[in-house]
């Protein structure tokens, strides 16, 4: 059974760091946000970081797995200074992968 069919024990689950869980609806939102910058191509360029990195990765989604670490270090620096995420900070990380 997957955490999408576990109903209450998914609303009572803590996916912690510390807990050494990786939390699946925060995994899947990050695919569904670069999905969505790479159909809009915004930040600009990142269609073309995207159509890149599944070539080297061997395909769409694990060229999401690589983009998601930075995108998500960049939205926690944004929250932690209270900033619009930087966006051209973003895209160097990504084409540094």
């Amino acid at each position: 059974m997957t955490w999408l069919e576990s109903g209450d024990a998914a609303l009572e689950a803590e996916f912690t760091p510390e807990g050494g869980r990786e939390n699946p609806f925060l995994h899947m939102g990050l695919h569904l946000a670069i999905r969505e910058q790479v159909a809009t191509d915004r930040p600009a360029g990142i269609a073309a970081v995207h159509a890149e990195l599944a070539r080297r990765h061997g395909g769409a989604h694990a060229a999401e797995h690589a983009m998601i670490e930075p995108l998500a270090q960049t939205l926690w620096e944004a929250q932690r200074s209270d900033q619009t995420p930087d966006e051209q900070a973003y895209l160097e990380r990504l084409r540094r992968l």
